[in-house]
C-alpha cells in the first residue's frame, strides 16, 4: 500500500491530508474523519487497515484552520464549526473523486463519527456513511442544524455503531437517530455492543475490548463492501 501526506487547497489555505491507498488501481474510497486528538497513531492505523482491506483511505486534518496549537483535544474540538466543516469535507470529496475513485463513503470515530454524518447531509454523492460512537448529535457547532435536524438530508445508507455503556452518544441517542433517519426513509443499520463504552476500538483507551473491536470492524468492512463494491459492480 502507498501511505503518504498530501494537501488540498481550501479557499487559498492548504489542508493537509493523510492518504493510505491499496495497490489496486481502481479501489473504492473512504473519507475517514478524525477523532478529537486529530490524526494520531490510531487514525493512521485505521487508514492503513482500510487500505489492507482494499479501500483507499483519506484523512483530512480538520484542525488546519487553527494552526499549530498546544491546546488539548477538547479545546480544539470546541473551536470547530459545522459550516467550515462542510466546506472542508466538500473539498476532500472533490480531491478524492479527482484521484479516480468512483465510489466514496465517509466514516469516523467519536468526534469523527458526528462529522461523518454532517458530511452525509451535504454531500449527496456519497455512497455510504458510518458513525462509530459519534456524539454531540443533538447540538449544532455554530450556526446551523444539528445531526438530528439533518436526518431528512441524509440519503445514503447509514450504519450507526455504539457501545451499551457509552453516554455520548447514549443508547437513546443512537436509537433515536436511527428512528429519525428511518422516518425519512433511510432505513439505517444500528448496532449497539454490550459490555463496552466509548472508544472501544482504540487500543490506547481504557475501554478497548479486542473481541468486540474485531466484531465491529468486521461488520464495518462488510457494510463498506456491500455499499461500495456492490455499487461498483452495478
Amino acid at each position: 500500500m502507498n501511505v503518504a501526506w498530501t494537501s488540498v487547497d481550501v479557499d487559498g489555505t492548504a489542508m493537509h491530508m493523510l492518504r493510505s491507498v491499496p495497490k489496486q488501481a481502481e479501489s473504492p474510497a473512504v473519507i475517514l474523519c478524525m477523532h478529537a486528538p486529530g490524526i494520531d497513531e490510531f487514525m493512521e492505523a485505521m487508514a492503513q487497515r482500510l487500505a489492507s482491506a482494499g479501500f483507499a483511505a483519506y484523512v483530512p486534518d480538520l484542525y488546519y484552520r487553527q494552526g499549530v496549537s498546544e491546546d488539548g483535544p477538547l479545546e480544539r474540538m470546541g473551536r470547530l464549526r459545522d459550516a467550515e466543516l462542510e466546506v472542508d469535507l466538500a473539498a476532500t470529496e472533490r480531491h478524492v473523486a479527482n484521484q479516480g475513485h468512483r465510489h466514496i463513503a465517509v466514516a469516523g470515530f467519536c468526534m469523527g463519527g458526528r462529522i461523518a454524518l454532517i458530511a452525509a447531509s451535504v454531500l449527496p454523492s456519497l455512497a455510504a456513511a458510518v458513525s462509530f460512537y459519534g456524539g454531540f448529535t443533538r447540538e449544532s457547532w455554530g450556526e446551523g442544524k444539528s445531526v438530528f435536524a439533518r436526518a431528512s438530508m441524509i440519503t445514503c445508507p447509514v450504519c450507526l455503531i455504539g457501545g451499551a455503556d457509552d453516554t455520548n452518544p447514549s443508547n437513546d441517542d443512537v436509537l433515536q437517530l436511527a428512528r429519525e433517519l428511518d422516518i425519512h426513509g433511510n432505513a439505517p443499520k444500528a448496532v449497539i455492543y454490550d459490555g463496552v463504552g466509548h472508544a472501544f476500538l482504540n487500543p490506547k483507551r481504557p475501554g478497548y475490548r479486542e473481541d468486540v473491536a474485531m466484531r465491529a470492524w468486521n461488520m464495518f468492512e462488510e457494510f463498506l463492501k456491500t455499499q461500495l463494491t456492490g455499487a461498483q459492480q452495478a
